[in-house]
């Protein structure tokens, strides 16, 4: 199994909000997976403020909050 199948990625929306297996996203943007997270919301259950603040503040590394918030959909969707 490859961890970089060109169509597939992950976007934790409030299942990455410290819920079952939170950490192991975190771990993911920081390491294997990217450049294949995204930044999502579960909006109107979480306000898409809070959930932008929570990512904010986590562990992501700071070289890779521009990829998680911005630069990798943008890379999808043709933006770059």
């Amino acid at each position: 199994m490859s961890f970089n199948t060109h169509n597939v990625y992950i976007i934790p929306d409030m299942y990455g909000i410290g819920g079952p297996g939170s950490e192991d996203y975190i771990k993911a943007a920081n390491t294997l997976m990217k450049k294949k997270m995204l930044f999502g919301t579960s909006y109107p259950i979480i306000s898409i403020k809070d959930t932008a603040a929570y990512y904010e503040n986590c562990e992501i590394a700071e070289e890779n909050k521009a990829g998680f918030f911005y630069d990798n959909a943008a890379e999808i969707l043709d933006l770059k």
